[in-house]
């Protein structure tokens, strides 16, 4: 037979659990609210990138371009294509030649580039079988488009990728029957 103080006492005991589990429950709970602060919510957008159009003069015949790649240096290239592959490994290249061979007169683009100023933004074409070494002999390679080129000149113009902004308009013409020279040569 349970007496009525041993029921107090028990209803007692009882209800300190029951709000001390609660308290421990609700400061687990604003803890974890307090922590996400906005956790689900979508991000900004963060990407570096620019964009244009790439428009082909001239093509050439889809077998004599072996690759071609969209390569931008913070400064003129001195020993190409060394230069180039340190644009490679800099993730500042990006291969047109898949869209090259569909054929299209232009190609529209966009390269999530670092972001950063850059001097010289080419369009480079490789003339040769690629190979393991035929890849870094200067003569197999040649300049056929550049950004910002006025005239019959080797320099461009710079363009500037801002952290988190797309840089839109960066067109460059391609011209398969004249090549650029480089501003070492």
């Amino acid at each position: 037979m349970i007496f009525k103080g041993d029921y107090v006492s028990w209803f007692q005991r009882s209800t300190k659990l029951h709000l001390r589990t609660s308290l421990l429950f609700s400061l687990i709970l604003i803890s974890l609210l307090a922590a996400c602060s906005g956790g689900l919510e979508p991000k900004p957008e963060t990407r570096s990138a620019m964009q244009g159009v790439i428009r082909f003069k001239n093509r050439a015949q889809a077998d004599s371009v072996q690759l071609l790649f969209l390569a931008g240096f913070p400064t003129p290239p001195q020993t190409f294509p060394n230069d180039f592959f340190t644009a490679v490994n800099n993730r500042d290249t990006l291969s047109l030649f898949d869209r090259y061979q569909a054929g299209a007169d232009s190609i529209v683009y966009e390269a999530a580039w670092n972001a950063r100023r850059y001097e010289y933004l080419i369009v480079a074409q490789f003339i040769a079988e690629p190979t393991i070494t035929s890849v870094f002999v200067r003569e197999n390679w040649r300049v056929v488009g550049l950004y910002g080129r006025v005239g019959n000149s080797a320099l461009g113009a710079p363009i500037e990728i801002r952290e988190g902004q797309i840089t839109r308009g960066v067109d460059i013409d391609v011209d398969f029957w004249n090549p650029i020279p480089l501003p070492s040569e």
